[in-house]
């Protein structure tokens, strides 16, 4: 049997999918990658893309492993994915996760392979919206 390693959850506050069903998915996925969640919890509702509890925990917090509901959160309309925030989060030596996705970025090798991916989703977002493509036929 594996050792668990603690982990701290950051849940998606924007409501775009109910905390009940981030819970039960985020509990799969530590199950699965050997991750104890120690601790839930989220970004002030309204301005969740300022990361403010983030920043505090990333240096405050003792655990290494961060799990968040989804690779989303760090993006934020108009400008993008805030690949630096994730940058620095591993410069601290700490392990991002993204239940939904299902993606590890354990270090900066990690995250430049999802880089161009990151990128080509901002602009596929962007378009959408700017050529009407959010609506259904």
């Amino acid at each position: 049997m594996s050792q668990f390693s603690e982990a701290y959850v950051m849940l998606d506050s924007t409501r775009s999918v109910a905390q009940s069903i981030q819970h039960v998915i985020i509990r799969i996925y530590a199950e699965k990658n050997n991750l104890d969640v120690s601790f839930y919890g989220a970004e002030f509702k309204g301005i969740e893309y300022k990361h403010f509890q983030l920043k505090n925990y990333i240096f405050d917090y003792p655990t290494d492993n961060f799990i968040f509901y989804s690779i989303y959160q760090f993006y934020e309309n108009g400008k993008g994915f805030d690949i630096k925030l994730m940058e620095k989060i591993l410069n601290n030596q700490k392990k991002i996760h993204f239940a939904a996705e299902n993606i590890q970025i354990l270090n900066l090798k990690d995250l430049d392979k999802i880089k161009i991916e990151l990128i080509a989703s901002h602009i596929n977002i962007a378009n959408r919206k700017k050529f009407g493509t959010n609506k259904s036929f």
